[in-house]
């Protein structure tokens, strides 16, 4: 059985718009969360250039005053400003990956502002992911139902991409040998096995 985690960048990235270093989730001076909506649109690949419009950017500096510390729309603006997203997005997934492979990590956001760095662990990984990790052992636990197989006689699992190797789906099959592939390369080499086969 083979799993990745299809929701990689969704899952990284909303590390990003979870952290409150850039403002996400702030309350206004009359206890309204501020407009999240970049938030969303930088934890989301293909959207993440949508933010850098002159007139998203407009909209997004006359959000400065719902903001009771200006600090964190400061920062928000850097990353929009000096294009930051998808290399935020970058650091995300390497997190990922490091969380997955030792515990904990610390993510470098110098690039917003000298010595910003967050501290990462799996436990706001899984929190982060926790909707998408559901997802993915309820999807894994119908492929071995519709395959007519147990979920005892599942002998190994594949994991590939950076949120597999997390316990929450090696635990879901705890019979099962856990096999890992290259978290960063396995399903683009893959899909080029399956390319030959198909084209060659």
């Amino acid at each position: 059985m083979a799993c990745t985690s299809r929701a990689s960048i969704s899952t990284a990235a909303s590390n990003l718009r979870r952290s409150c270093e850039l403002g996400y989730q702030t309350l206004d001076l009359q206890g309204r969360e501020v407009p999240n909506r970049v938030y969303f649109d930088l934890a989301t690949w293909h959207l993440i250039n949508t933010v850098y419009t002159p007139k998203c950017v407009g909209e997004l500096q006359l959000m400065r005053h719902l903001y009771p510390d200006t600090h964190f729309h400061d920062r928000l603006m850097r990353v929009v400003e000096r294009f930051l997203g998808h290399a935020l997005t970058a650091h995300a997934e390497e997190a990922k990956i490091d969380v997955a492979a030792g515990g904990t990590t610390s993510i470098d956001m110098e690039e917003i502002e000298e010595s910003l760095r967050v501290a990462f662990n799996e436990v706001k990984l899984i929190d982060a992911g926790k909707d998408e990790t559901r997802r993915s052992v309820e999807s894994a636990k119908a492929t071995v139902k519709l395959a007519g197989v147990s979920e005892r006689d599942v002998g190994a699992i594949y994991l590939t991409g950076g949120m597999t190797g997390l316990r929450f789906l090696s635990d879901a099959f705890l019979d099962a040998k856990v096999v890992f592939g290259d978290r960063l390369a396995s399903v683009a080499t893959g899909l080029g096995i399956y390319a030959q086969r198909v084209f060659a």
